[in-house]
């Protein structure tokens, strides 16, 4: 574990959720010495749902039911809906049934095409009191997303087949949500479905449709066809369309759209460029469109897709010197493209270059900056508060056999990434350790537990017991009372912390630490 930086560390906690085996994530939990915090919980829990790992979502899913409240458990258990995990339902229901029946949940079923599911849950939403009508209206629209049409008309049965004009869904009538709903729907009948919404809707609400069908028709794999479809129906689409033609590179709608004189806005091209979607810049250009020729330069070169940066350059006049192009460059390019740059003449910058590749632990283009751009440029301490950022020791050891300076912060920056191997190198290299206890506070922010123990057995100091910038009260002072990062206060007084139990803020703090702490041993 000692060489993974704190996010590896994370993500080998939600590979292992993926597995869905409870026991190994028990085990990795301790290893990895992180304090689960409610966001890696739901990622943990989010995971094991895609997986379709009941058991394992159930087991995470327990601690935070203790004593949550809605809004804290709604995003996992719609995860679990979503992914059809009725066992999850079973599992929870005897001891935690103030939080499972929520429409919501019922939504979260339609939408991933769980219909035997909602069903389940619906009954039990229905047995704690009435649906109003725009809930209703939310059902219905999840339906005609993933469900067929014979289970859409059903659920407009349940509701009483209240006309789809009495209610509405975010400001718009419901009925033309639904219709665009099913436009964009995954179902083979979407166009059933759609027939069946227009039947239910007055013809202007339809035509008022148009804009938000064809956009939600261009999220589909067959999106030519689908707007063709609609447009021969009568169905206008708007600039919503285009951009989302152009933001996904969809060149055969695109050209369908062009062709009915719709135009992008500047966003969506530039979002084409960085996404490298070339054709579809090309077919902009062979319609008419005006293509801002340095933006698209910018977009192409800061996301690394040299085919279109080239493009821009050399069809489109792009600019080699733009201030911005050099800037993008810069700090984000890959070697490829930063080769072609130089090679066409455009002036970077060395120090950008070099810090750039740092940030990024790219070896390759930090060696080929010092031998085409010039070693100066490592003359710089900041340069080496990145490459701590990136926790490999194989950079920070390369750029200090080349004379890079470390400062105090280097140690802070390293302590944020979480790798104890780099840590450990940097003070045997002599890096010179803050006074202040800066490194804890960052390991203690991120509830790294085992970066703070690292720095512990390495004796970084701990700084003063008492004032703002004291660890022990800006953990405090971070928490939110939350019982959450209970392990890390814990650990800190375990590892010698410094702390003023008579100063105002802890002393009235101890009383609440000493409840949430039974709290969480009972979890």
């Amino acid at each position: 574990m000692r060489d993974l930086t704190l996010e590896q560390r994370k993500q080998l906690l939600r590979l292992t959720a993926t597995s869905g085996v409870v026991a190994n994530l028990e085990v990795a939990l301790v290893a990895v010495g992180v304090a689960s915090d409610s966001q890696l919980q739901s990622a943990l829990i989010c995971n094991a749902c895609k997986a379709g790992h009941s058991s394992m979502a159930c087991h995470l899913l327990r601690p935070k039911l203790i004593a949550a409240s809605k809004p804290a458990v709604s995003e996992s258990l719609e995860e679990a809906a979503a992914a059809g995990l009725r066992a999850v339902w079973e599992a929870l229901q005897h001891d935690y049934a103030l939080h499972l029946w929520f429409p919501e949940y019922v939504i979260a079923a339609l939408r991933g095409g769980h219909l035997e599911l909602a069903e389940w849950l619906l009954e039990r939403v229905l047995a704690k009191g009435p649906l109003g009508d725009g809930m209703w209206a939310r059902l219905l629209q999840a339906a005609a997303i993933s469900c067929d049409l014979p289970a859409l008309e059903s659920l407009r049965q349940r509701c009483g087949n209240k006309p789809l004009t009495c209610a509405f869904i975010d400001g718009h009538t419901a009925g033309t949500r639904i219709l665009s709903a099913a436009a964009g729907s995954c179902t083979p009948d979407w166009q059933a479905k759609v027939e069946w919404a227009e039947s239910k809707l007055y013809a202007s609400l339809i035509i008022s449709t148009g804009p938000d069908a064809c956009a939600a028709a261009v999220a589909c794999p067959d999106t030519e066809q689908r707007l063709a479809w609609l447009m021969g129906r009568g169905y206008h689409a708007d600039g919503k369309a285009v951009n989302a033609a152009v933001r996904a590179g969809k060149v055969a709608a695109l050209q369908l759209l062009l062709a009915h004189g719709l135009r992008p806005g500047a966003s969506a091209v530039a979002a084409a460029a960085g996404k490298g979607w070339l054709d579809a810049l090309k077919e902009l250009r062979q319609h008419g469109v005006q293509l801002d020729a340095d933006a698209v330069a910018r977009e192409a070169a800061g996301c690394g897709h040299l085919p279109v940066l080239a493009w821009a350059v050399e069809e489109l006049g792009a600019s080699l010197q733009d201030v911005g192009l050099v800037h993008y460059a810069a700090e984000r390019c890959n070697l490829g493209t930063l080769e072609w740059l130089h090679q066409h003449g455009c002036s970077l910058a060395a120090r950008q270059v070099v810090r750039g590749a740092a940030q990024r632990s790219d070896m390759a283009t930090l060696r080929w900056a010092v031998a085409e751009l010039g070693a100066a440029s490592l003359h710089d301490e900041t340069l080496m508060n990145a490459a701590a950022r990136s926790g490999r020791v194989e950079l920070m050891a390369w750029l200090r056999e080349r004379g890079c300076p470390w400062v105090a912060t280097t140690l802070k920056s390293a302590a944020g990434t979480g790798c104890e191997a780099a840590l450990e190198w940097l003070v045997e290299q002599g890096c010179p350790m803050p006074a202040d206890g800066g490194p804890y506070t960052v390991a203690a922010s991120n509830g790294d537990l085992a970066t703070l123990r690292c720095l512990a057995r390495l004796g970084c100091p701990w700084g003063p017991a008492r004032g703002s910038g004291a660890v022990f009260e800006f953990t405090l002072s971070t928490i939110n009372h939350s019982p959450e990062p209970l392990p890390v206060l814990r650990l800190l007084v375990e590892l010698g912390c410094p702390v003023d139990w008579e100063a105002p803020g802890t002393h009235a703090v101890r009383a609440w630490l000493r409840a949430e702490a039974v709290k969480w041993r009972q979890q």
